[in-house]
């Protein structure tokens, strides 16, 4: 074999190894390139969440992106002028990202999300508003006192929270509310536009009205359950009945029979009127609370309490009664301390001793004290026997009280 040939052979095998080497190398640094370029969200995510200059896929017209994720950050474009080079690409993908070089568009540096401090205050400005809200009376809460809810359209559930009320084909809102204009019919939400006797007829229901019923000074609507709009009660009037105004003071109380309520403060009383509460000979408030000096009796009125023949007061859950007077078992407050009267709290006499006899403690003014004949008392084993005030003995033998 000659030595000279076989040497060329082996030179041009080599050289094209090496042709190869520098090939595959270039395509490998082009590969990192473009790895290290984009982000693991830009390959991998959804193009809302990567920056202005992420993955070809997302596009201008995107709906899922808002304003400030459309707008151009330097360097965001993922085109670059050379035609495919991957340059422009990473650019834009730092474009989007604040403190790496990229441009913060308008509308970023106006949004609390553009620094991390401006988004927490938001949220915590949120938060105390929210926590300065109400605390009942809304949906979905509990509700007030007196089974009150103050959103439109919700009642008073039987578990004591507030919920809906007033959808088509449900239950109508305790003052006869429906919502989407719609009017209450036996005591049921009919549509805008539908009839209000739940059966064919002309009556329909016109924003909140029904044409033939309902409305003030005509009769009420349903067959079994008498209703009438908004703001409106259903009272006997006659022969039958009517709507008129309800809810002020001296008006009639709104709402059916079973669940009567007044606006504001007011409270509905016996005769199905209005009027202020917590006054004396008023209804009680809600709560059963009644005004100073006052008291909510068992008819859940308020009458005077503490002095002489009126009901004891409540005061800290205890029974109380003016200064010179005792809660008696009948709950009445009755005169105490003088001469031959109960002994007031603290077995505490004006004059004289508290002496107890049988079941009563009564003031006595002659006997009982320190050199006093003793006083007769009723509840000795033998029957009757002399006492005297806590703390002294009575000598039989004198019939007076001395020290033991």
């Amino acid at each position: 074999m000659n030595r000279s040939s076989s040497f060329g052979r082996t030179s041009r095998a080599a050289s094209l190894f090496r042709a190869a080497c520098v090939a595959v190398a270039g395509l490998c640094a082009l590969l990192l390139a473009s790895c290290t370029t984009a982000t693991h969200d830009q390959l991998f995510g959804d193009p809302v969440l990567t920056g202005q200059g992420g993955s070809a896929g997302s596009t201008p017209n995107d709906p899922r992106l808002d304003a400030s994720t459309r707008g151009t950050s330097a360097g965001g474009s993922n085109t670059s002028s050379g035609g495919g080079s991957t340059a422009g690409g990473a650019a834009g993908g730092g474009g989007g990202a604040i403190g790496a070089g990229g441009a913060i568009s308008k509308n970023d540096a106006a949004s609390p999300e553009a620094s991390g401090a401006g988004g927490a205050t938001a949220r915590d400005g949120a938060s105390d508003a929210d926590a300065s809200g109400p605390t009942c009376g809304t949906a979905d809460q509990v509700c007030c006192p007196g089974a009150r809810c103050d959103a439109p359209f919700t009642l008073c559930s039987k578990d004591n929270k507030c919920v809906a009320c007033g959808a088509h084909g449900g239950d109508c809102c305790p003052d006869f509310g429906c919502r989407n204009s719609g009017c209450c019919s036996n005591g049921v939400c009919v549509a805008n536009g539908g009839n209000c006797e739940m059966n064919p007829s002309s009556n329909l229901c016109n924003n909140g009205a029904c044409r033939d019923c309902g409305t003030e000074g005509r009769t009420c609507c349903g067959s079994h359950i008498r209703t009438c709009q908004q703001d409106l009660a259903c009272v006997a009037s006659g022969s039958g009945d009517q709507c008129v105004k309800c809810g002020a003071s001296g008006q009639a109380c709104c709402g059916l029979a079973n669940a009567r309520f007044c606006s504001g403060a007011l409270v509905c009383n016996k005769d199905g009127l209005c009027q202020e509460c917590g006054v004396a000979n008023a209804p009680c408030c809600p709560g059963d609370t009644c005004g100073a000096s006052l008291v909510c009796d068992t008819g859940k009125m308020c009458r005077p309490c503490g002095g002489s023949t009126e009901l004891c007061c409540i005061k800290d859950s205890k029974t109380v009664c003016n200064d010179g007077f005792l809660c008696a078992k009948d709950n009445h407050c009755q005169k105490c301390g003088g001469r031959g009267e109960i002994c007031c709290d603290g077995r505490k006499c004006t004059a004289g001793a508290c002496i107890r006899s049988a079941d009563v403690e009564s003031c006595q003014i002659d006997c009982g004290t320190l050199g006093q004949p003793c006083c007769k008392v009723s509840d000795c084993p033998n029957g009757q026997c002399d006492g005297c005030v806590f703390g002294l003995d009575c000598d039989l033998t004198k019939g007076q009280c001395v020290s033991p």
